[in-house]
């Protein structure tokens, strides 16, 4: 089972948030850090997800549920350039 959220850091130096997507695999608690973005959407947490598979190859398959925790405490889409 693999659980996947994001947390956000207030950089000191930029004075920017950013948010982090990580997923941790519950039964070992072993995290992955998938990517950290100033302005997060569906296009960039998809292909991190795609990346994340790709890094799990054969592995991928040893997991049958995403948990997406707190889905309403998302960042908030932000619109492509």
């Amino acid at each position: 089972m693999l659980a996947a959220d994001f947390f956000q850091v207030d950089c000191a130096v930029t004075l920017q948030r950013l948010y982090c997507l990580f997923v941790i695999e519950v039964g070992s608690r072993y995290v992955h850090i998938l990517g950290v973005t100033a302005h997060p959407n569906g296009l960039w947490a998809t292909q991190q997800i795609r990346n994340l598979l790709m890094d799990l190859g054969d592995h991928a398959a040893d997991f049958k549920f995403l948990i997406v925790i707190a889905p309403g405490s998302s960042p908030p889409p932000s619109t492509p350039p």
